[in-house]
């Protein structure tokens, strides 16, 4: 079975501001993320887009740059598996790369075991665990569910990091 492109990539602009806000809010329940203790409207940042053929959205990368290091805050596709999140993320590298950063780095939880693989195989290194960040977490961000739909408590913040 081969499997298709994962479609056009291409930076974010204001007029994909409004789209953003759904699907944001579809996969992480608003388009705010909590990040080491701020709550960052993920809508608003840089970001890639990942278009099908058809002009679909098939995924969607957020980053938030700080000098050398850049934030990934969010990387999602649609569906999983296709090599979306891959080409969003290494299109990410690149652009931090390019824009002169030194490294890529994003928090996820403790109970995101896929994408704690997913990263690592992409040469990311865990560099932080911050245990119970995520009680903090929720005084900004009520709606990040106390366990995860694969029964395992949130509760940990886990730093990674890609140098670049």
């Amino acid at each position: 079975m081969t499997i298709p492109p994962p479609g056009t990539i291409r930076p974010t602009t204001d007029l994909d501001r409004p789209a953003l806000v759904p699907l944001l809010t579809r996969s992480w329940g608003s388009p705010n993320i909590v990040t080491r203790g701020n709550l960052v409207d993920a809508s608003s940042l840089p970001g890639l887009l990942c278009e099908g053929e058809d002009g679909e959205i098939r995924g969607l990368a957020t980053l938030r740059p700080e000098g050398d290091a850049w934030e990934l805050m969010t990387l999602d596709a649609f569906p999983p598996g296709q090599g979306i999140g891959k080409a969003l993320f290494l299109r990410a590298a690149e652009m931090a790369r390019t824009a002169g950063a030194r490294r890529l780095w994003l928090i996820t939880s403790n109970d995101n075991v896929g994408a704690l693989g997913f990263y690592q195989k992409l040469g990311m290194r865990i560099t932080n665990v911050y245990p119970d960040a995520i009680s903090e977490a929720r005084k900004l961000k009520p709606e990040i569910p106390r366990v995860a739909d694969n029964g395992i408590p949130i509760r940990d913040e886990i730093e990674l990091e890609l140098i670049l």
